[in-house]
């Protein structure tokens, strides 16, 4: 179990969202802050090397799907955060020890343009194509306690999520569009 601000125990969601989708029992939007993923960090393409030809590449990865659920806690003064972070991952010509790292972050903050950022933790999934497998779907636990001011909502905080990137990883993707 990842963590984030603070440690929680593993709670009963009340509800659950998808920030791709909605899900069955979708919360309204005061019940959980919003996630948002910043579309130049959903994918990632990873070479070996300083060539950009496709038979370097060592992986790609992409930011699947974020989702979560929310409780509030001690009168209102907190949301407790439970993330399933999905991310996909393939194997390049160039990967030759079928392992990749995938690193994403979770960020949470205040809306706006540009948005205040009041803290941001990257992770790190490990990700092993096994057999002849090439690709790989997997699920990142991420957990986070987030304390209200008097008067705050959850509608006050946007919890920003992507994959960690290069600078020219980011160039990368901004070319490829």
């Amino acid at each position: 179990m990842r963590k984030i601000l603070s440690a929680v125990a593993i709670v009963p969601l009340l509800s659950a969202c998808s920030f791709l989708g909605k899900e069955e029992n979708q919360a309204s939007p005061e019940d959980c802050p919003g996630v948002v993923a910043l579309e130049e960090t959903r994918e990632q393409v990873s070479f070996v090397g300083e060539s950009r030809d496709l038979t370097q590449v060592d992986y790609s990865a992409e930011l699947v799907d974020v989702r979560y659920g929310c409780e509030y806690r001690d009168g209102g003064r907190e949301i407790a955060m439970e993330m399933d972070v999905i991310l996909a991952a393939s194997r390049g010509p160039a990967n030759r020890d079928r392992q990749a790292e995938l690193s994403y972050y979770l960020a949470i903050g205040h809306p706006g343009n540009p948005p205040e950022i009041l803290v941001r933790e990257a992770y790190s999934a490990p990700v092993s194509f096994e057999g002849n497998e090439n690709s790989v779907t997997l699920t990142d636990e991420a957990s986070m306690t987030l304390p209200l001011a008097e008067g705050e909502t959850a509608s006050d905080y946007r919890v920003f999520v992507g994959l960690v990137l290069s600078r020219d990883e980011v160039d990368y993707n901004r070319n490829s569009r």
